[in-house]
């Protein structure tokens, strides 16, 4: 492969995983939405109607679009096991806005997401 095509690929994959990157935000983003609307939610059908649900389904269709869009730069291999960094978001948005406890089997787990995804990556790397 010339230096020229790498490189554009190198360039793609690296746009890839900026996006996937900003779409793990937003999917947790849309998962603070839906706790807070969880609140609200009762057997009564008008409790669907309020703005923490419909924000939250906004913020999550955002957050798949990018991802499509991630998936059509770069190798689904390489892309989805990126989405695990959305446990890291969501264990420190919950430690932080909703007073959830960090712990260590919280924790270990998600060191065994993150492994497992690097490992992921290694094995699809070009």
């Amino acid at each position: 492969m010339n230096k020229m095509v790498k490189k554009d690929k190198n360039k793609k994959i690296l746009t890839a995983f900026s996006i996937m990157v900003f779409s793990t935000l937003f999917t947790a983003l849309g998962q603070i939405f839906l706790k807070l609307s969880s609140a609200e939610i009762s057997l009564n059908w008008l409790s669907l109607l309020n703005l923490n649900l419909f924000s939250g389904f906004v913020v999550y269709g955002i957050a798949t679009f990018t991802m499509l869009y991630a998936f059509k730069l770069a190798d689904l291999s390489l892309m989805y096991p990126l989405i695990s960094l959305s446990f890291i978001w969501v264990l420190f948005i919950g430690y932080f806005m909703f007073d959830e406890p960090i712990t260590i089997l919280k924790t270990t787990a998600i060191m065994f997401i993150m492994s497992g995804s690097f490992f992921m990556k290694k094995g699809g790397a070009a």
